[in-house]
């Protein structure tokens, strides 16, 4: 996970992603409802942006509802890495 901030703090230096650093928070999650540490962690956030893979599709209503209480939400799945240009 320490890999991922590093990115994306060299990406908002960059002016590549027009947020203040202090507005980022990494959530780490390993077990448990990973819907809930989402929520606790991101209640008052503008924008959360929440990844998954595409064993998560398998059941998409679960997977997508139960939000309601957040922001903007920007799902984001990848097979391999992509480029922000």
């Amino acid at each position: 996970m320490e890999e991922k901030r590093k990115q994306l703090m060299e990406l908002i230096k960059a002016g590549r992603l027009p947020i203040s650093p202090s507005n980022i928070s990494m959530v780490p999650y390993e077990s448990g409802d990973r819907k809930s540490k989402i929520m606790k962690y991101s209640a008052d956030a503008d924008l959360t942006i929440i990844g998954f893979t595409t064993d998560a599709l398998k059941n998409i209503e679960e997977f997508s509802e139960g939000y309601n209480d957040l922001g903007n939400i920007l799902f984001v799945s990848s097979n391999r890495a992509k480029a922000i240009n």
